[in-house]
């Protein structure tokens, strides 16, 4: 499903309708992937899903719980559990519990990859990284064949995942990809 973004968006509205319509969770209106139960006796339970990677924070027999639960419903991989002891590497991204939340910060080895794999490790910042207003010109449009569109689908998708928030430097660029 990467790369495909009805189909990634399609599966959060179905993973949606279930937690929150069967399980008892709500959804965050800010941040649409992430949903969360509370529970008077225990710690409250968070699931963040990307396509269909969930990302669970709670107590461990309550993530169990969740997980047997959503089986019910959906076929969908156990995700990773996140707690207070370490860092847990999720999608470039790194998590920990914190008080009533989670830490997150992206991996430096993961941005250094994903520039490499892409021939950008050498790239600078620039003060004006594009033209005002820019109007296409005949020639423009090139057909680079299905593969590269794909990779680039695929690579613009993961670029604008890293920059929400943390790297401002490439959020820019990312954007006018899109």
């Amino acid at each position: 499903m990467n790369g495909l973004r009805p189909s990634a968006q399609a599966f959060v509205v179905h993973a949606a309708k279930i937690m929150v319509t069967n399980m008892g969770f709500r959804q965050l209106k800010t941040e649409t992937t992430l949903f969360v139960v509370d529970f008077r006796d225990d710690i409250s339970l968070r699931v963040t899903i990307h396509i269909d990677d969930p990302l669970v924070s709670g107590s461990p027999l309550k993530v169990q719980q969740l997980f047997s639960k959503v089986q019910e419903y959906a076929e969908m991989k156990v995700g990773v559990a996140i707690g207070p002891d370490s860092w847990t590497a999720y999608l470039g991204r790194e998590y920990r519990t914190y008080q009533n939340g989670f830490l997150v910060k992206t991996s430096d080895k993961y941005t250094k990859e994903l520039l490499e794999k892409n021939n950008m490790q050498d790239s600078k910042p620039v003060t004006c990284p594009g033209v005002r207003h820019p109007q296409p010109e005949e020639g423009d449009e090139v057909y680079v064949g299905k593969e590269r569109h794909h990779l680039f689908r695929s690579n613009n998708g993961v670029f604008n995942f890293i920059s929400a928030g943390e790297r401002i430097d490439i959020s820019f660029e990312t954007h006018q990809c899109s």
